[in-house]
């Protein structure tokens, strides 16, 4: 299969000793690309009682981030229309850097509008990786995505637990806030150094990319789906999990280790998901067995003796992992060139984070005027009813077809 020629040089041309050097500053840069995302959390006490603010508002500032990524991710193939995908990861890493500092040194206002910024940053750079990684390293993609996945819930898992540390040994909950930015901005620098010094790289054009081709297309709408579904169903069972556990009884700090375990077993989910899809013999077993596995772990977490919760805690975690390697995975092996990758990947991640956090939220409603454990348990079964049954959809649907866009 042969890829548009302004893109397929680019996986090819460079020796193998460079590819190396770009993978590490590529696996350097995925490292970094929700801390600044997941460190306001654990500092929000801390930042409500230094700005004066309620609760209410200093939660909006953990919770903006995400819906800007989706806002931002629908952006992303548009962009790319102007700049190559190199250039636009990398003025996007400088701008979330400049969001991160506003946010922790701007006060009141610098704290909504770097919110914002980095958030937008963060999304477009996030929306761009699997068109990137589709040009570099083709035939690697599926793999390399499902390592992305894995280092994205490394990063959230260090980095959150890092955060109040850093604000204790320093005294300031900015620096530990801008923190991220240090280990971000060495990135950017790597990464211009290694595209400026390879001429092809340097030289490499803007894409046409089209959005509308891929609303229209029916696999893509199908993985959009898919995607909806897996942020709804991860979300929906993280946000209630600890509260529902107190509820039964279960001590706070006790609850608090069941979701840390959860969140924790999600990474080498991540990581294997791929390999272990293609033993499985395809990505709808994989997702069968994980929506399955952990669907009846949050049964017996609800229902069974509490010396279950460890267990089944890890069993959830990973089948939230899997899930999720999924969905990004199918970005990169449903479609055939970097240009619908790119495209597909604004499409799937803008409309999945937003819808999938809008239909959390929806559900979530019925449980706070209940807190029934029938209910939440129920729901999070039907969630994954509908999962397994879109990944079955995708498996069976066509790749998107090959672009053939110009550069622009």
């Amino acid at each position: 299969m042969v890829l548009p020629p302004t893109l397929n040089t680019q996986s090819t041309i460079a020796p193998k000793q460079s590819k190396w050097l770009l993978l590490c500053v590529l696996i350097f840069l995925c490292c970094n690309l929700r801390a600044p995302l997941t460190t306001i959390d654990p500092l929000i006490g801390l930042i409500e009682k230094d700005l004066h603010i309620s609760k209410e508002t200093a939660g909006l500032f953990a919770l903006m981030p995400v819906g800007i990524l989706g806002v931002a991710s629908i952006f992303a193939p548009h962009i790319a229309r102007y700049m190559s995908i190199w250039r636009m990861i990398f003025l996007f890493q400088l701008i979330t850097i400049v969001g991160m500092i506003w946010r922790s040194y701007g006060g009141y206002v610098g704290m909504l509008g770097g919110t914002l910024v980095l958030g937008i940053g963060l999304g477009i750079i996030g929306s761009a990786i699997p068109g990137f990684v589709k040009s570099h390293f083709p035939r690697s993609a599926p793999r390399l995505i499902g390592a992305y996945s894995g280092l994205l819930g490394l990063s959230t898992a260090i980095s959150a637990a890092l955060a109040l540390p850093i604000a204790q040994s320093t005294g300031s909950w900015r620096f530990s806030l801008v923190f991220w930015a240090i280990p971000l901005g060495l990135c950017a620098v790597l990464w211009f150094i290694y595209f400026t010094r390879n001429k092809v790289e340097k030289s490499a054009p803007p894409v046409k990319t089209d959005l509308k081709v891929v609303l229209r297309n029916g696999t893509a709408q199908t993985i959009t789906l898919f995607y909806i579904l897996r942020v709804s169903g991860a979300y929906f069972c993280i946000t209630w999990i600890t509260l529902l556990l107190k509820n039964r009884g279960l001590e706070a700090d006790q609850a608090g280790l069941v979701l840390s375990i959860l969140s924790i077993s999600q990474v080498p989910a991540s990581f294997f998901a791929h390999w272990i899809a293609i033993k499985l013999g395809s990505g709808f077993r994989l997702v069968f067995w994980s929506a399955l596995l952990s669907s009846g772990a949050l049964w017996g977490i609800m229902y069974l003796p509490f010396y279950f919760c460890i267990p089944f805690g890890i069993i959830i975690g990973l089948g939230i992992g899997a899930i999720a390697a999924r969905g990004m995975t199918l970005m990169v092996v449903k479609t055939q060139d970097p240009v619908s990758a790119l495209s597909l990947s604004g499409m799937v991640q803008g409309v999945g984070f937003l819808g999938g956090a809008g239909l959390a939220l929806g559900l979530s409603k019925l449980i706070d005027q209940t807190s029934n454990f029938w209910i939440y348990c129920s729901l999070y079964l039907l969630i994954n009813i509908m999962i397994t049954y879109f990944a079955y959809r995708c498996d069976r649907s066509e790749p998107i077809p090959l672009s053939t866009s110009p550069s622009a």
